[in-house]
């Protein structure tokens, strides 16, 4: 299938996705331009990121106290996800766990009480409560980096995945978070966690939208009116 090859451009936030693009899609490197993503402008809007905290809080009151961790797995063919196991690590505890379902994933979010479901808002809202993302394949770690909240890769299923369905990088050399194997791990990890420095690996992945180290802007970085002034509508 050819449903690429007339792309006039492809935006990209850093080298490293903008030579995934490219091959992925068997286009020319040239096609693929840095004016980044309009969501960069969306997540790194303060004003914004506050009222759709305050939304999110209204709704869920509980998350106001403790910490909060996001766990957003990527598919998984034939296969239900590990809800209940992760959630069954931190029932007791004072960290609030929410999952965000994948949007084909059918297997059920445990109704225990203490687990919030993310379903009723997306991805990009739930991280203005998120303190720690458990994912493991997924690049929701993009969007996590530019808002500075630490990723941890709960890889259970890591060799399979591998044969399977593949990597386009080094999994292991490009995680910029620790990798865990386990639910109890995963859970431990994300209770102590408090900081990651992202600033080398957004140097090479986020650097179309960062400082030359991997800083983030002071100030929105324009992405969706660089995206509308390359498309020379007028």
């Amino acid at each position: 299938m050819r449903m690429h090859a007339n792309y006039t451009f492809m935006c990209a936030v850093g080298t490293v996705p903008a030579e995934v693009f490219a091959k992925a899609f068997q286009i020319a490197p040239e096609s693929v331009q840095p004016f980044g993503m309009a969501r960069v402008d969306y997540l790194l809007d303060d004003e914004g990121s506050q009222k759709r905290r305050e939304r999110i809080l209204r709704r869920h009151p509980e998350l106001a106290e403790g910490r909060t961790v996001l766990y957003t797995p990527t598919s998984r063919l034939k296969r239900g996800l590990p809800y209940e196991e992760l959630a069954e690590q931190f029932r007791g505890t004072d960290t609030n766990l929410v999952i965000i379902p994948h949007p084909v994933d059918k297997t059920p979010v445990p109704d225990d009480g203490s687990t919030v479901s993310g379903a009723e808002f997306g991805i990009m809202d739930w991280l203005s409560v998120a303190d720690v993302i458990i994912s493991d394949y997924s690049a929701v770690v993009y969007e996590a980096a530019l808002k500075d909240i630490p990723t941890i890769f709960w890889a259970y299923d890591l060799e399979e995945f591998r044969n399977t369905r593949g990597f386009p990088l080094d999994y292991e050399a490009e995680s910029p978070g620790p990798i865990v194997a386990t639910a109890e791990e995963a859970a431990n990890t994300a209770m102590r966690l408090k900081h990651l420095d992202y600033s080398r690996w957004r140097a090479r992945h986020l650097n179309f939208v960062t400082g030359p180290s991997g800083e983030l802007p002071e100030e929105g970085p324009g992405c969706a009116d660089r995206i509308v002034r390359a498309l020379n509508l007028s």
